[in-house]
């Protein structure tokens, strides 16, 4: 009786039918209602939703000029984490694992 030659086993069919489905359920789990993505009307946002964002320039380091990218995080309630970026924004001039974070809260329009 012939023997049955094993065959090597493909993961793929088996991680695109698991990921596909987490995707889709990702991508729709971030839509509102309507179906469509959810967004957040800034005039209706609190003041914590204005200072967030990511900001980019140059800072005096050592004498010398240096690039920086910052990523403001509103936390809720006045809080705030910070992340910043030597060299600039990720994508745009940052070399990990190099950065820096810390906290802070907003006083008026200022996150101290």
């Amino acid at each position: 009786m012939p023997r049955a030659v094993p065959r090597p086993v493909h993961c793929v069919p088996l991680v695109v039918a698991v990921l596909v489905p987490l995707l889709v359920s990702a991508v729709c789990a971030a839509a509102g209602p309507s179906g469509r993505p959810s967004t957040t009307d800034p005039d209706k946002a609190d003041a914590d939703f204005k200072v967030q964002g990511e900001y980019a320039g140059t800072i005096d380091a050592g004498g010398q000029r240096m690039a920086i990218g910052i990523q403001v995080i509103a936390e809720g309630d006045g809080a705030f984490t910070a992340v910043a970026y030597p060299g600039g924004l990720p994508g745009a001039g940052w070399t990990p694992p190099d950065k820096v974070t810390g906290e802070g809260r907003r006083d008026g329009a200022v996150v101290k």
